[in-house]
C-alpha cells in the first residue's frame, strides 16, 4: 500500500481517533462486566480471562492485543497464549508460543499471488491452516492442562479468534460453562459465521470473503456471489468432513459452544452495511494508538523533503524484496522520477537505490503518517488559508485474499 501525503488536519484526525479508541475501550469493558454479571460474578469484581491467539499473523495480533489491553486497563486479569511476546505487565501474563507457530510475516509475494490467484484455491489452504493451528495448540501441555483441569476454577471467561474457514478452533471453548468471546480481526468472516454468529449472511446482499466486489449490485454479481458462496461452503465442509474421518483429531469431537460476545474489526464509517446479530460488537480502530516519537533519521528525512513524502509499504505479511527482479526494477525506475522522497519498507539491502529513497526493514507507519500530516498542513496553511479540510491520497496494491474489496 502506498500512502502519499498531501494535506491532512492532524489535530482533528488524532482527536477523533483518540475519542473513537476510548469509546471502543469503554464499550468492551462495559460489555465484559455485563456479561460476567449474568454469570454470577459481582460487577464490582474483576474477571480472570484466558486468551488464546490462534493465528501467527501480526495484524491479527494487533487487534487481539488491543482488545486485551482494553480489558487489563480496566482492571481485568488476562492470561494469554500468544506467538507475539510483548512482555508481562500489571494484570497481564503472556505464555510464549512463538516456537510452535510458523510466523506469517514477510512472506513471499509470488507464492501468495499464486495461492490467491482465484476464488477457490485459497479456501482449501485456509482450511488446512486452521486445522494446523488446532494441531499446534493441542500440543501445548500448559494449555491442555488449563483446558482440562483449571479452566472452570481459575478463569471466568475465554477469548480467542475462531478462524476464517475451519471451525475446529472452537474446541477451545467447548465443553465449558464459561462465557466464550470471539475476536474477528477480518471484517469479512463469512465461512464460519454459522459458528461465530449463529447465522448465515444473505449472499444476494453481502459479498463473500473471496468475491471480487465489495457489494454485489447487479443481478449477475448477486447470482455469482451466491454460487461462489454455496460452492466454497460445500467444498470446505466436505473437505473438513473427510479430514475428520480420515485424520480424526481430539478437537473434532468437541461440542461447539456459541459465543456470548463477538468483537469484530469493523466500523460503520468504513464497512458496508450488513445485518449482524445482537452479540456482535464493532470495535474497529481499537488498535490505533496516539502517535509516538519517530526515529531521528526518519524525522530528518521527512523534514528535509521540500516536495512531500510518500510512504510505500506492503505491510507486515509481504516482503517487498520477494518481488520478481523486473518488478523491483520497474518500481525503482518509477520512484526515481518522483519529486517526492519515498520511505520504503524493504527487507535487506536494495541495489541501485534511487537517491530519493530511504529503506527500512520496519517502519512505524502510523507515527510517520501523523508526522507527514502535520508537516503538510503547515505547508498548506502557509499559502492557502481557506484549505482547512484536508486528506490523504491512498493508492492500494491488491495482493491477495480480501484486499481487492
Amino acid at each position: 500500500m502506498i500512502h502519499a501525503s498531501h494535506c491532512i488536519n492532524s489535530n482533528v484526525i488524532n482527536s477523533n481517533t483518540i475519542e473513537m479508541n476510548m469509546s471502543h475501550k469503554s464499550v468492551v469493558s462495559i460489555l465484559i462486566l455485563t456479561l460476567f454479571s449474568c454469570t454470577f460474578i459481582q460487577p464490582g469484581n474483576t474477571a480472570r480471562i484466558l486468551a488464546v491467539e490462534t493465528f501467527a499473523g501480526k495484524s491479527h495480533w494487533n487487534f487481539m492485543s488491543a482488545v486485551l489491553r482494553a480489558l487489563t486497563n480496566n482492571g481485568h486479569n488476562v492470561t494469554v497464549f500468544t506467538p507475539f511476546v510483548e512482555g508481562n505487565r500489571v494484570n497481564y501474563t503472556e505464555i510464549d508460543m512463538s516456537s510452535m507457530f510458523k510466523m506469517k510475516i514477510a512472506m513471499d509475494v509470488v507464492e501468495m499471488r499464486q495461492l490467491f490467484n482465484d476464488q477457490f484455491t485459497p479456501a482449501s489452504f485456509m482450511l488446512k491452516l486452521g486445522r494446523h493451528s488446532c494441531d499446534v495448540l493441542t500440543k501445548n501441555d500448559q494449555l491442555n492442562d488449563i483446558l482440562a483441569n483449571k479452566l472452570e476454577t481459575d478463569f471466568d471467561a475465554i477469548i480467542f479468534e475462531p478462524g476464517i474457514i475451519s471451525g475446529c478452533l472452537t474446541y477451545l471453548g467447548a465443553n465449558s460453562t464459561l462465557p466464550v468471546i470471539h475476536t474477528s480481526p477480518v471484517p469479512i468472516n463469512t465461512y464460519t459465521e454459522r459458528i461465530t454468529y449463529g447465522d448465515v449472511h444473505n449472499p444476494a446482499t453481502v459479498s463473500t470473503m473471496l468475491f471480487k466486489s465489495a457489494v454485489p449490485k447487479t443481478f449477475v454479481q448477486r447470482l455469482t456471489n451466491t454460487l461462489v458462496f454455496l460452492y466454497i461452503s460445500t467444498i470446505i465442509r466436505f473437505q473438513e468432513f473427510l479430514l475428520q474421518v480420515i485424520e480424526s483429531k481430539p478437537y473434532d469431537l468437541s461440542i461447539v459452544t456459541p459465543p456470548s460476545l463477538v468483537f469484530t474489526n469493523t466500523h460503520f464509517i468504513s464497512d458496508k452495511a450488513r445485518p449482524t446479530p445482537s452479540n456482535v460488537v464493532s470495535v474497529g480502530g481499537i488498535h490505533l494508538k496516539p502517535p509516538k516519537k519517530i526515529p531521528q533519521d526518519i524525522l530528518n528525512f521527512i523534514e528535509d523533503s521540500p516536495n512531500g513524502v510518500i510512504l510505500f509499504t506492503f505491510g507486515s505479511t509481504i516482503a517487498v524484496n520477494s518481488l520478481p527482479r523486473n518488478i523491483v526494477t520497474a518500481f525503482k525506475e518509477a520512484i526515481a522520477q518522483l519529486p517526492q522522497r519515498v520511505l520504503l519498507k524493504y527487507e535487506g539491502e536494495m541495489e541501485d537505490k534511487p537517491k530519493n529513497v530511504m529503506t527500512k526493514k520496519w517502519l512505524p507507519q502510523r507515527d510517520i503518517l501523523c508526522k507527514i500530516m502535520l508537516k503538510d498542513v503547515k505547508t498548506i496553511l502557509r499559502f492557502v488559508d481557506k484549505y482547512l479540510n484536508v486528506y490523504f491520497i491512498n493508492v492500494f496494491l491488491m495482493i491477495y485474499s480480501a484486499q481487492k474489496r
